[in-house]
């Protein structure tokens, strides 16, 4: 049998039909059966066709040198997307090319910039403000704020301004604004610049909010705080006034700002001290199951809340403040309570103890020194004196019987001053233990006086009720 090669096309049926015809020569088929197959060849012929076009078109695109450079580019810029999404890698190339982008602001240059280092919030007990971002660069500022809790009617009253920035006591009202009613969120506007703007200023929104803001630099933006203020957060004991004013959590951990002031224009406070000297107990954190935070000094961060010159004189010794740190616990807590155990008063005293000390100095011997006054609700009393060898010194030493518990406040301190000249050394020391005041002068052997004449001059009262404050932790 001859065989025979016929060349066709994707349609030419009666080309397949005569193919088929002369392979099957020898033997007769049905006509349904030469259909089914002509149709299964056709299928078959027309799929390896379609993909050999498919081929060719894909080869012959990318055979063109404008088709390959657009593929290159389009390679390209899915490749720098796909690595900038990547944070680390933005913030780098941003920096390098002084290019920063802020959400509701749009692209800044980042060495023109100041910003706010996270968030602040203003919470009151029915209504909370929180400040969302601040930026300050040369076209202005820009503050975007929102409210929680009950509904904030953004209104002025009696003529002043819907918002002001205030900067070293000089007043620079917003310059525009606007507030969503239905979102309670808001933008303000003000005509200061990083020029006239200081790193830390106070943001007033009418009728009452006032806002202390801290920003820094955009470059230096590393870590982020979350930052709340606490306008009325307070307790009183003992005529003291007890307030935590801000509470910062970053990476770091959790920072709190104390402040203290006195109700009462006897009592003043040099520093802000938080450990009970009866118990040396310092203040505690405690998380939501009541497990301790460990304190943590070694970073902490600066406050927005404007801090006071140094006073000057006792007399205006009236407020004080410290701050605390503590290490972050192992998850994310919902609440804290802070514990301030003893908290230390100074009160003005004029009270002398005046005891004849002999004509024998002999170390060891005790003379008499019976006397007692009051300091506070104290009484501290005195029975002997000591006298006692301090190298080439001569010690003479009173000490108190013990201080009982007040219900308020214990004596746990005097400051006093020699009435017979100056001495090289003098002191006193409270024994937590047994609760006893100890008084002490120190003379060279040779020119020691014969008597024992001091005058107390100012008194330190512990405060034994403990302080507590219990706080929600803002997301």
């Amino acid at each position: 049998m001859t065989e025979t090669r016929k060349t066709f096309t994707n349609n030419d049926k009666q080309a397949l039909e005569e193919l088929i015809k002369t392979y099957y020569s020898t033997y007769s088929a049905e006509p349904a059966y030469k259909l089914t197959l002509i149709n299964q060849l056709h299928s078959e012929i027309t799929a390896v066709s379609a993909k050999k076009n498919r081929e060719s078109t894909f080869m012959r695109m990318f055979s063109n040198p404008v088709m390959k450079w657009v593929a290159g580019v389009l390679v390209f810029v899915v490749l720098s997307l796909s690595i900038l999404a990547i944070n680390p890698v933005r913030e780098a190339i941003g920096k390098a090319l002084d290019i920063g982008y802020l959400e509701g602001i749009g692209f800044v240059r980042i060495s023109e910039t100041k910003v706010l280092n996270g968030t602040i919030n203003s919470d009151r007990i029915s209504q909370a403000i929180g400040i969302d971002q601040v930026v300050i660069n040369p076209s202005g500022t820009t503050i975007l704020f929102h409210s929680t809790g009950e509904r904030l009617m953004f209104t002025a009253t009696k003529g002043d301004p819907i918002s002001y920035i205030e900067v070293d006591n000089i007043n620079y009202p917003v310059k525009a604004w606007s507030w969503d009613e239905d979102n309670q969120k808001g933008v303000l506007d003000f005509s200061t610049t990083t020029l006239t703007m200081p790193s830390t200023f106070i943001l007033h929104i009418a009728p009452d909010w006032s806002i202390p803001i801290q920003v820094i630099p955009m470059s230096e933006s590393d870590t982020v705080q979350v930052v709340t203020i606490y306008p009325d957060l307070c307790q009183t004991q003992s005529g003291i006034e007890l307030c935590l004013q801000a509470f910062i959590a970053d990476t770091t951990g959790y920072h709190l700002l104390l402040n203290a002031s006195s109700l009462n224009p006897d009592f003043y406070l040099e520093t802000l001290t938080v450990i009970n000297p009866l118990t040396g107990e310092g203040a505690v954190l405690m998380d939501s199951s009541g497990n301790l935070l460990y304190e943590n000094n070694t970073s902490t961060p600066s406050f927005p809340i404007p801090h006071e010159t140094p006073y000057d004189n006792m007399d205006s010794l009236n407020e004080v403040s410290t701050s605390l740190s503590f290490s972050p616990p192992p998850q994310e807590e919902e609440r804290l309570t802070l514990l301030v155990s003893g908290l230390t008063v100074k009160t003005p005293v004029n009270k002398t103890i005046s005891c004849d000390v002999g004509d024998d100095l002999v170390v060891g011997r005790t003379f008499p020194c019976e006397t007692s006054i009051t300091i506070g609700a104290n009484e501290l009393s005195f029975h002997s004196g000591e006298i006692l060898q301090a190298q080439n010194r001569i010690r003479l030493l009173l000490v108190s019987d013990p201080i009982p518990a007040s219900h308020e406040m214990t004596l746990t301190g005097v400051d006093f001053e020699y009435l017979n000249g100056a001495l090289p050394l003098m002191g006193s020391s409270f024994n937590v233990q047994t609760r006893q005041l100890s008084l002490w002068l120190e003379q060279d052997s040779a020119n020691i006086d014969r008597s024992f004449d001091i005058r107390i001059t100012y008194g330190y009262l512990t405060i034994e009720e403990p302080f507590q404050f219990t706080w929600a932790i803002q997301p």
